[in-house]
């Protein structure tokens, strides 16, 4: 079964080299990795061009992160797709593996959601931000939880059901596209297992507000008038009684 692994990268030269390595050591035999390129000027190409088993290396400018996916996937050949940030990494050599292994147990599945392992976390956060556990029942789950695009490993049949990712918004559309995948009623199977060693103080990181402020605006405009009193009732609850 062939695996379409996408990276999109904008001046990543200092990180992208070990989300690379991550890609090239697994031990699935039949992965596909697609490197978009937002036209970088610090080197970033100059290593990806010394990287012979990258199938698919494009380069240039690019109307922003999703866009670049949005693309990537056009091109891709994987029945299933699997989107790894420059300064993030596969956990282990199997990763891949042992998802094509969960999924051909499932038939039907739509979409595989697993864990990711947090590093580089600030020290003020080490404690509050232990997550171990990314499953969600349904949209009130996630309004309140989001879980970061790196849990996800997507079907073909799942992104030609829900669409493309709305480049509209700039840094979240991954969860704009999960929300409405939940309400076209995909098939989501979840699995004990960690895909990704996450960098905490990524592009999310350092655009805190912008991120959040968009998180919102996606609620708002996925949120049916049911799924969203207990959103509002929680936060109200974390604000009156801070917890």
């Amino acid at each position: 079964m062939k695996v379409s692994v996408i990276t999109v990268c904008l001046n990543a030269k200092d990180t992208i080299g070990a989300a690379v390595q991550s890609v090239l050591a697994q031990d699935h035999a039949d992965i596909e990795y697609l490197v978009m390129d937002g036209g970088s000027t610090d080197g970033t190409l100059e290593l990806l061009r010394d990287s012979p088993r990258i199938d698919h290396l494009v380069s240039g400018e690019d109307a922003g992160i999703f866009d670049a996916m949005n693309r990537a996937v056009a091109m891709a050949h994987g029945e299933l797709l699997y989107f790894l940030n420059a300064d993030d990494r596969l956990h282990a050599a199997d990763t891949v593996s042992r998802v094509v292994d969960f999924y051909r147990k499932r038939p039907g599945t739509e979409l595989v959601c697993g864990h990711l392992a947090f590093v580089n976390l600030p020290a003020a956060l080490r404690d509050s931000k232990n997550r171990q556990d990314f499953h969600f029942s349904g949209k009130p789950d996630l309004f309140r939880h989001p879980i970061p695009q790196q849990c996800c490993f997507y079907t073909r049949a799942a992104l030609e059901k829900t669409g493309s990712f709305n480049t509209r918004y700039r840094m979240c559309a991954d969860y704009d596209w999960l929300l409405r995948a939940i309400d076209q009623n995909l098939r989501i199977e979840f699995m004990n297992q960690v895909f990704c060693d996450f960098n905490y103080q990524g592009l999310s990181y350092q655009r805190n507000l912008s991120r959040r402020i968009e998180k919102n605006i996606i609620i708002l405009n996925n949120a049916r008038p049911g799924e969203l009193f207990p959103y509002v009732r929680a936060g109200l609850r974390q604000l009156v009684l801070g917890k």
